[in-house]
């Protein structure tokens, strides 16, 4: 350690800030997860555990604008379809994909 001290200078490290606010916002924190997670286990504990274990029924799945066109859809094969179906009924996920109507165009011209 005195070797340390002999060849590098540190200079001395001064904590400060305003303690109570770290306090005070921890302890938000720390409560607003207690009440979220008693919620969460109130909810869970007041169902019967068989309808727990089952597994959430799938929504119901609507034809998209490019199957109500028989003549277009019966023309794209079956890979495409599932690429095409995927983009058209996950709008979330298309929101991130900001070039899906270029992607559905190539796929339509590949056949």
């Amino acid at each position: 350690m005195d070797t340390y001290k002999l060849l590098y200078t540190f200079p001395e490290i001064k904590l400060s800030g305003y303690w109570w606010y770290v306090v005070i916002s921890t302890l938000v924190v720390v409560l607003f997860g207690i009440i979220a997670s008693l919620l969460s286990v109130t909810k869970t504990l007041k169902e019967v555990p068989a309808q727990c274990m089952r597994p959430i029924a799938p929504k119901k799945i609507h034809k998209t604008w490019l199957e109500k066109r028989e003549k277009l859809w019966s023309k794209i094969s079956y890979k495409n379809k599932l690429i095409i179906r995927n983009i058209l009924l996950n709008k979330h996920r298309a929101i991130l994909l900001p070039q899906y109507p270029l992607i559905i165009i190539f796929l339509l011209q590949i056949n």
